[in-house]
């Protein structure tokens, strides 16, 4: 299973292993299996043979109109492969465009005629394939392909029908197909959300979504599924559910009242989804976790712009405590996840000083050339907002300034070398956190007169 993500967003790609690459282009687009050695060798090779195989793909399209060939499905996947392994923003081309193109036209027909031009899978592929390249638009600042897919009725249609009906008369081969392609379908959703609103475009169309659909796909046992919904979710939380492509169909006929004023969701629901996103981070893996605070922080947000009452009551809840002592108890002396130092601060008055001193001093420990930097940009993030309550203790400002006197050596020797797009970012904002938290620790030092 291969993934790929931006700085806020996480998507799945749900065919294809992001670990294994084509020993050549040509010969995997026509079938072999040969792994070459040197994966990072094999992908740069791979990435200067893209447009002279893509041009290959677009002469056969040309000839078959009607139907997709085994080698654009082939390529698709090669595609998805490359864009996760490769480690930097690959522009999109105007052969990417003219693929997309393609296909779009192949899934508008499938709506138009009531007739399947694409298997399930071969959906599938096209999907992880549209995803990588509007992944790959949103990092260059691209607003093309967007702007294409938008255009078409037809196709938001068809992404609408396939996420939200699990079986369809005209289109059985889609609609019946296992839920990995309703939820990669969601993925390009969220992504056109996500674009729309970065590119303020506005589509001629808007995909309606019940409540209960994206709760219910929150209660299902696959991870991905969850991860697909959460990132769903969060998009439409951080944009306050004023998406120009998605809307939320009303879950009341009346207008709202009393707690329910002002708000898109009702109160009942956010209470219950604010319980549920607590239950997910008890019993999720690390990635999922991530994702779910993530999820958590946006709904915190949005509450406390629409609702004070709302937001008091939730913030009083016994549950918030439990939850923070049972996180930070697993983890014992052990280096907690990044997704531990981003829930903290969502409740900052349920830590006691002692125990985040000692949770810190435990991540402190760590290599931080081999630690993922998302743990240390969150570290930097929570010290940086909690310092004030923290610098009573002298042992621990003298080893935090320490570890951030090593830190800043390692931050300039990453920026110097070939680093991904989310991690470019990481080097930026940690030098600024690192200068802050050192002035800081000067001013409380001649205060106190520890140095």
């Amino acid at each position: 299973m291969s993934k790929c993500s931006v700085e806020s967003l996480h998507y799945f790609s749900f065919t294809g292993n992001c670990r294994e690459s084509p020993e050549s282009t040509a010969d995997f687009v026509h079938g072999s299996n040969d792994r070459g050695s040197d994966l990072s060798a094999v992908t740069k090779r791979v990435v200067e043979e893209l447009p002279d195989l893509q041009r290959q793909v677009l002469m056969t399209e040309e000839k078959n109109e009607r139907k997709g060939s085994p080698q654009l499905f082939k390529f698709f996947k090669l595609v998805t492969s490359v864009h996760c392994q490769c480690g930097q923003v690959l522009a999109v081309r105007p052969s990417d465009l003219k693929l997309i193109f393609h296909v779009m036209k192949l899934m508008s027909l499938s709506v138009v005629e009531g007739e399947s031009r694409l298997s399930a899978e071969e959906m599938l592929t096209t999907m992880n394939y549209i995803s990588s390249v509007l992944l790959q638009a949103l990092n260059s600042q691209d607003s093309r392909a967007t702007s294409m897919m938008i255009s078409s009725e037809p196709l938001l249609n068809l992404l609408h029908r396939t996420i939200t009906e699990s079986k369809s008369k005209s289109l059985d081969v889609i609609f019946s197909a296992p839920k990995k392609l309703r939820y990669q379908s969601l993925c390009v959703v969220a992504l056109l959300v996500k674009s729309c609103a970065d590119f303020k475009l506005k589509p001629g169309h808007i995909m309606k979504f019940e409540v209960e659909f994206i709760l219910g796909s929150l209660m299902d046992k696959d991870i991905c599924v969850k991860v697909v919904c959460l990132q769903f979710l969060t998009t439409l939380l951080d944009l306050e559910f004023k998406s120009q492509i998605v809307g939320l169909l009303p879950q009341h006929s009346q207008p709202r009242q009393g707690e329910d004023a002002g708000l898109e969701l009702s109160a009942a629901t956010i209470r219950s989804l604010f319980f549920l996103l607590q239950n997910i981070i008890l019993q999720g893996s690390d990635f999922l976790s991530w994702n779910c605070v993530q999820c958590l922080s946006s709904l915190l947000r949005y509450i406390r712009q629409r609702s004070k009452q709302l937001s008091d009551h939730l913030a009083q809840q016994p549950w918030n405590e439990f939850l923070i002592n049972s996180c930070m108890d697993f983890y014992g002396d052990t280096c907690p996840s990044s997704w531990l130092f981003k829930l903290i601060p969502l409740f900052p008055t349920l830590v006691s000083h002692k125990k985040l001193e000692s949770l810190i001093t435990t991540a402190m420990k760590q290599n931080t050339a081999t630690v993922d930097h998302r743990m240390l940009a969150s570290l930097l993030f929570l010290l940086h907002g909690k310092w004030d309550q923290l610098n009573s203790n002298q042992k621990f400002v003298d080893t935090t300034k320490q570890w951030l006197e090593g830190l800043s050596a390692t931050i300039t020797t990453v920026a110097s070398t070939e680093i991904t797009p989310v991690e470019m970012l990481y080097p930026l904002i940690s030098c600024k956190i690192i200068s802050s938290i050192t002035n800081k620790i000067k001013m409380i030092s001649k205060t106190h007169r520890w140095c």
